[in-house]
């Protein structure tokens, strides 16, 4: 078992020292994992068990029905309850486009802006803004699925509390990434995980150290007061937004009358 640790961590390029300095990262990680194996095991069924009539009249008839009813037959895109049809690979294929899109556009954000701690906050909030996004086109694909809990067939209740599960350990996820003073400081050890510099442009967040390329400026660690200060700007500049909606909206409707 050691050996194949070892072979493990030596050829999958396991960093067992940064696993050790950044816990919170790796058990996240393997959360990501059974949640995504709770939603894909929610979604698929490994067996498919099928059974034909039985005829009392024909003894033949019914031993070979007593065979079926005691066979599985493995599927690979087919269970029970759910069938991919042309609709549905449309749906998985624009669900990916979407998925696609998204994270480009939070890439392309990170690097012409610089606004990191709206987006991306720390290494893994990408992957788990994925995650939940995936959680939450899913269920488009399966609107036929959802609809036949509401009906006569049983056997798919069975696979409901695997993807209650699955959603609500995302969504834990998802909040935990936004409580604002672990966004900026590692959750392991506390140590500050962003760095800014002071401009005439005002505060220029990074996720490095160094120096602003821009300006040349040395950056420095954030600190919990600078953290503070942060969100609520961001708190105040979205209702500072969202007025302006209202206003506008109700001017345009105060003009149309």
């Amino acid at each position: 078992m050691l050996m194949i640790m070892r072979w493990i961590s030596e050829n999958l390029w396991i960093d067992t020292k940064w696993i050790s300095e950044n816990w919170a990262s790796a058990v996240w990680c393997c959360i990501a994992g059974i949640s995504i194996t709770f939603l894909v095991w929610s979604i698929y069924s490994p067996t498919d068990n099928r059974t034909s009539p039985v005829s009392s009249h024909n003894p033949q008839t019914t031993q070979q029905s007593q065979t079926f009813q005691t066979s599985t037959q493995p599927t690979v895109f087919y269970c029970t309850n759910f069938v991919f049809d042309k609709i549905s690979w449309k749906a998985v294929f624009a669900s990916i486009v979407i998925v696609l899109i998204w994270v480009l556009y939070n890439y392309w954000f990170e690097i012409t802006t610089y606004s990191l701690f709206a987006w991306i906050t720390w290494e893994w909030s990408m992957a788990w803004r994925t995650v939940v996004l995936i959680f939450v086109i899913f269920p488009i694909l399966y609107i036929k699925w959802l609809m036949r809990v509401f009906m006569t067939e049983r056997t798919i209740f069975h696979r409901i509390p695997k993807f209650i599960i699955g959603v609500i350990t995302a969504l834990l996820a998802w909040a935990c990434l936004y409580i604002p003073d672990k966004n900026f400081f590692n959750i392991s050890n506390g140590q500050p995980r962003k760095w800014y510099s002071l401009t005439s442009q005002g505060y220029r967040f990074f996720d490095h150290k160094g120096f602003d390329p821009e300006y040349g400026i040395e950056l420095q660690p954030v600190t919990p007061d600078l953290a503070e200060l942060y969100f609520t700007h961001m708190a105040n500049k979205k209702k500072s937004l969202m007025g302006r909606i209202i206003e506008k909206i109700t001017n345009s409707v105060k003009n149309t009358f």
